[in-house]
Order: C-alpha cells, then structure tokens, then sequence
C-alpha cells in the first residue's frame, strides 16, 4: 500500500435536535476507533433548535467522553458557537457576512452551516465528516474489486443492490462487515494521483488513459452507504447512462423497486478517483490542511455544492470513493411517495448555484484562495443585478438545468421504451414543463413563501450577495480560523 498524505485527526458529528440518534453515532464511531486503535478527536457540532435538547446533547456527550476517555470530545454548542462568531468578528469579519455563513441556531439550522463551522474548527488537518443518522458498523463492497485503485471519468462508479427494506439493507451490507472505515479514507485523501497512478493493473483502457493524464490531490473521499441512500428523489434514474442504469431500467420488478424504495446498499467496488463533483457527506472525508471551499448555509445538497465548488475553484482538486460503507439509519421511512416527482417539480439553492457556476473558469491554476475570491466576485455581479433582470437569470438557469432531462425523455420517447417507463417519463416532462411555468421558477424551495414573487427573489437575490461576501472573504476566514479558532477549541 502506498501511503497517502493525510491522516484523519478530527471526527465531527452533525447533529440537531436528535439525541437518541446521537448518542447511537457517537458510540458507533468512538467503538470503532477504540477498535482499531485510533486515537482522534472528536467533535461534537449541535445545531438543535430546541434548548432541551441541547441540554441533552450536552449530557451524552459528557458521557461518552467518560466512556472513552482517551478519544478526545468537544461539545461546540450553542454558546460555543455564539463565541466563535464574535471572534470572527472580533477579527475583522463584517457580522452580516458571518450571520451568513453561521446563522444563529434559534434562527434557522442546516447542515452546511455545521459543516462550515467543522472546516473552521479543524483548520490545517484532515477529518471525517458524519451525520448523526450514520452508524459506524463497517462494511466491505460485496464484490470487492481488490486493492488496485480505479480511475473513473464522467460516470458513476458505485454498485447498487436494491432493497424493500431498510432492514434487508442493513442485512445485506452485514454479509460483508468489517473493515477499517477511516484507514479507507486515508488510503485515497490527501494522495497525489501520480502515487495512485502506480497501484493501476489490469484496468480498462479508459482508466488507464486517465491513470495517465490526471494530474492532482484527492481532497475529499465518501463512504458507501447501507440503507437509506439519502437521494431525495428517485427518477433520477429515468437518465441514469450506466450499464447498471440500462439494466435497472429493463427490468420492470427492479424499475419499480428503485422508484418506491429509499434502501440501498451502494459502494464502489475498489478505491475509486473519478473527476465528477458530485460528494455526499453523510460519511465523508475532507483534506482542511489547505484551503477547501465553505458550505452553504442553506438548505439540503450543501454537499453537492461544496463537490461542484472545490472541482472549480481547484480543477486539480479531486474525489475519491472508498469500497467501505456504513449504515444510513435515518427516521425517513423506506418508501417514497410515488405521487410526487421532486426533482422536477422544485429547484433547490444547491441546483441553483451549481447552474450559475457551471460555465465559469477559475482565474489561476492551482491557486484555491484566488479563484474562490473570483468566484465570490461573479457571483457578486449577478447579486447586483436589478429585480427584473436577477429574476429572468435565475429563470433562465432553471430552464437550462432542465433542458438535458427534457432533450433525454424526448430521444427515449422517439426510440421507443417499455410502457412503464414511458408513463414515467411522460409524467416528469409534464411536471418540469409546469413548473417551469410559474412565475417564481427560477426561485428556489428555500426561498418560496407566502410573499410575493417579487419579495422572495429580492430575499434570493440578497443571500446569494451575502454569499458572495463568504466565498470572497474565505480565505481571510478560513486563515484566522487557522490561527486562532481551530487552537482555541482544541484545547478548551
């Protein structure tokens, strides 16, 4: 094995106002590590609303640092992180830019604003990102593909059983327990690609030509998963390219299993480098020893905005699958409601910027902290542009992140599918062509209210300003964090 050039210091645990499935996370991971000899901090970031359960957070983790007492816990709680935002203010960061980036917990709570503030936290090391819905019950991919590392372009690596239930997944992933979850992790973050490169046998061509012409550092690396897959909407697969996407699709019982349950088990079948920006950070790994991008503090696919804005602002910058999984044992129940086609029907911030992101360049090669300042200032601009004209921008992105859904449905419909599927594809073109027809289109659900139109673009129009501000300020932030932050809250 050729060692990698991270090793994982720091655990952070997201949690809000679920102590029962935080203290099951915590034991999970703290046995795990005990296990395996790991001596890491852990980090313990609540965004609970409710002061009661804060309170009880609070507790648990007192309780499982005494239970591992030689695993390091931080609980970052409410006054924790009111304390971390006056510091950041205290050192020159204007308040608005910080209440943007991590909002007051009474206020609203989202997943990326906990992330945000573990990147601040753990400044100059590498960690494990894990929600408080995971256990840490390894678990190897059923049909491991050995120790030779992949490389995989413009396609998704990952192999997928389908389950009726969230028990059959757990079940399934059990059949092939065990393994060493953050040695998985530390095997591909912080490599180069040019020491990975060397452990490519017997691999398709395809993989060999990248193999040979990729050239950076895996910064981040996720985990598979076993049970709730944590997709929020399924017809995805109605576009899915795969050979495993073709085959789903062909086969009418497995077609309807993947558009009614969440349960999966999913994992990639060996270390795996792909040079696509997608990331979920249910279990995920991020290189913090230089400077990575912050989350949104808005809404669900903050992970996904974090993959699309660390592949832009470093193209050398990429991500890595590991062939271990956990368990995703969320309260959402296993069936989705089948009357609804979410990801035609709504348009999230994450999709949003992602879109309006998608055709700009970074300004430097190799230079994160430039190109994030760029990339603050383009979005910026379009911050700055009046009502009428933001609103027909954001509109018009909309339209162009729907328009390769509706090109596809129109081939498939042209060349001929099975009947389900044209039923299928029929309904999600019907969906996204109404929608597209409101007036608030290119509004994202995180945004819509009761308000007019007009309100709730200008509320739009002025987080994406504030957002700016983070994405231009970043590094001066992140860089403080570094030296005054990420100190203080490991010695506290």
């Amino acid at each position: 094995m050729i060692a990698a050039g991270a090793s994982i210091e720091t655990i952070g645990v997201i949690t809000a106002d679920r102590p029962t499935l935080l203290r099951r996370c915590l034991r999970s991971y703290q046995d795990h590590c005990r296990a395996g000899g790991r001596h890491v901090r852990f980090v313990v970031i609540d965004g609970s609303k409710e002061r009661a359960n804060s309170s009880r957070n609070q507790i648990i983790v007192a309780s499982a640092q005494q239970e591992a007492p030689e695993l390091p816990l931080t609980y970052v709680g409410p006054c924790a992180q009111a304390a971390i935002r006056r510091r950041l203010i205290r050192h020159g960061i204007p308040p608005a830019v910080v209440s943007c980036m991590l909002p007051e917990m009474a206020r609203s709570h989202s997943p990326g604003s906990a992330r945000t503030l573990l990147l601040l936290i753990s400044a100059g090391q590498a960690i494990l990102t894990a929600d408080d819905d995971t256990v840490c019950m390894p678990w190897t991919a059923p049909h491991g593909g050995g120790p030779h590392v992949q490389f995989v372009s413009r396609d998704d690596p990952r192999l997928t059983t389908l389950c009726e239930s969230r028990a059959s997944a757990i079940t399934t992933a059990a059949k092939s327990a065990g393994g060493d979850l953050i040695a998985a992790h530390e095997e591909l973050l912080g490599a180069t690609l040019s020491d990975l490169q060397r452990r490519v046998h017997g691999a398709s061509e395809s993989t060999e030509h990248a193999a040979a012409t990729w050239q950076g550092t895996v910064r981040a690396t996720w985990s598979g998963i076993a049970g709730d897959s944590a997709v929020h909407c399924p017809y995805s697969i109605l576009f899915n390219t795969t050979t495993a996407g073709r085959v789903i699709r062909d086969t009418p019982a497995l077609y309807r299993l993947a558009t009614t349950s969440r349960e999966v088990v999913r994992s990639v079948p060996r270390p795996t480098v792909t040079d696509e920006s997608g990331l979920m950070a249910y279990c995920a790994a991020i290189d913090n020893r230089t400077i990575v991008p912050p989350f949104s503090s808005v809404g669900t696919n903050e992970d996904g905005l974090f993959g699309a804005m660390l592949r832009i602002a470093s193209p050398d910058a990429f991500i890595g699958h590991v062939p271990c999984g956990i368990i995703h044992d969320s309260s959402r129940p296993s069936v989705y409601d089948s009357s609804a086609i979410t990801s035609a029907a709504q348009l999230r911030f994450g999709d949003l910027i992602q879109q309006l992101i998608g055709d700009w360049r970074p300004m430097a090669a190799g230079c994160a902290d430039v190109n994030l300042r760029a990339l603050g200032d383009y979005l910026w601009n379009i911050s700055q542009l009046d009502i009428g004209s933001f609103a027909y921008e954001t509109g018009k992105a909309a339209r162009e992140r729907t328009a390769p859904q509706l090109a596809s449905i129109d081939r498939q419909l042209s060349a001929g599918c099975p009947a389900y599927i044209a039923a299928d594809l029929v309904r999600y073109r019907e969906t996204a062509l109404a929608y597209l027809q409101r007036p608030d289109a290119g509004v994202p659900i995180e945004f819509r209210s009761t308000d007019t139109v007009r309100r709730d673009v200008r509320r739009l129009r002025d987080y994406i300003g504030c957002f700016a501000l983070v994405l231009r300020l970043w590094p001066e932030i992140w860089g403080c964090a570094g030296r005054s932050i990420a100190p203080h809250v490991r010695d506290s």
